[in-house]
């Protein structure tokens, strides 16, 4: 597939050894939407994420939740919980966790936050839960809490988490919390079927890959804040065709390929050639290799 689409861009090579108008630029000098870092402005509203969307708002017509989404690296998970962080229209009072450590950490985090007040010290465990659903219940607002790398709870983490999620319910607090990560979180949530805990309302969901429709529409809406040359290039359907045939949609592995590219830009032949290339190698590096580092040699 990838060398019929590379006959094509060969076909209607834009002009010049490299691309005219496109001079080799350093990443440092370089401003692209195109990051490895998740920047919540650069959040493209993608059918995926879109429709994940609207299936968390309408939880919030139900009771408390505990809502699972799981995704493998690279789906734009840490970008989906930046945006809700900053969504104004939830009827929740919002709390995200980009990287939790202990359950005190999660407990004093929430209490500064929501009320400016620091639990004490010496509090722990259930004092600690009893001392917060105290003053959310006080507070009389719904309270919403996002756990983004989910998959990096501690077991005794997670088991808390769900422990002050039953207290906040016995105390009347409407709470919702979402755990996002990887798949292999849901290995972790099941071991808390050995505690004793009631019942809850749980949702599963899942946050899929782009489709080469979607990849097209992603890399046109974010070469918008490129040059009109690089969004000429990246509007290509060959080189749309190209990067959706060698990263399944991915977003971390298809902004390595385009943040290479800008860095030293090529044919479209030749930039679809050199994918070609690392969809054949990248299979046998070890996965603790970034998509950063799977394009190095573009």
């Amino acid at each position: 597939m990838l060398n019929e689409i590379c006959d094509k861009a060969a076909s209607g090579m834009l002009p010049g050894e490299p691309v005219q108008g496109v001079e080799r630029r350093a990443m440092s000098d370089t401003i692209t939407p195109f990051q490895e870092e998740a920047v919540v402005e650069n959040y493209f509203a993608g059918k995926p994420s879109e429709e994940l969307w609207q299936q968390l708002r309408s939880v919030f017509t139900e009771e408390s939740t505990l809502m699972i989404v799981t995704g493998e690296a690279g789906v734009g998970k840490t970008m989906f919980c930046k945006k809700i962080a900053r969504e104004s229209e939830l009827p929740a009072s919002v709390f995200f966790f980009e990287v939790v450590g202990s359950f005190g950490d999660v407990i004093a985090k929430i209490a500064d936050a929501f009320f400016g007040i620091a639990l004490e010290a010496e509090l722990t465990g259930d004092a600690q839960i009893s001392g917060l659903c105290d003053a959310l219940q006080q507070k009389g607002e719904p309270v919403l809490l996002v756990f983004d790398q989910a998959e990096e709870l501690y077991l005794a983490t997670l088991e808390r988490i769900r422990r002050l999620y039953e207290s906040l319910c016995k105390a009347g607090v409407p709470a919702y919390v979402l755990f996002i990560g990887r798949p292999q979180f849901l290995d972790s949530y099941k071991q808390l079927v050995i505690c004793n805990f009631d019942e809850a309302r749980e949702r599963f969901f899942s946050l899929p890959q782009l489709s080469e429709a979607e990849t097209g529409r992603y890399l046109q809406a974010a070469a918008a804040g490129c040059r009109e040359v690089e969004m000429g290039f990246f509007s290509r359907p060959e080189v749309q065709q190209g990067l959706y045939q060698t990263t399944s949609g991915n977003y971390r592995t298809i902004n390595a390929a385009v943040r290479k590219w800008l860095s030293q830009p090529q044919e479209p032949a030749a930039f679809i050639k050199a994918l070609q290339y690392t969809d054949e190698t990248c299979t046998a590096l070890p996965r603790s290799y970034g998509a950063a580092t799977l394009f190095w040699s573009l």
